[in-house]
């Protein structure tokens, strides 16, 4: 389950990093995230082309903050995809 953002009033920010469409792959990445101390976690969206896990990174207060992280993950060579949360 995500971690809860530290004293947040709003919505914030998290940068997805991977999506698809078998589970083991993304509880693989997000685990991999994790291990490198990035607060990972996945979401489950239906598509019409079926079921999809999203691992996402975050969250974060501010877009800046959140354009910051994705740069950071980008050197990691991750694609990064800035969303709203939650």
């Amino acid at each position: 389950s995500p971690a809860q953002p530290s004293a947040s009033v709003g919505d914030g920010w998290a940068i997805q990093v991977g999506s698809f469409s078998s589970a083991e792959n993304a509880l693989r990445l997000r685990d991999r995230m994790r291990g490198q101390g990035l607060p990972a976690f996945v979401r489950t969206v239906q598509r019409a082309s079926g079921q999809m896990t999203r691992v996402l990174v975050g969250p974060v207060d501010s877009k800046v903050q959140a354009t910051e992280l994705a740069g950071d993950l980008r050197k990691k060579r991750l694609p990064t995809t800035v969303v709203r949360y939650p």
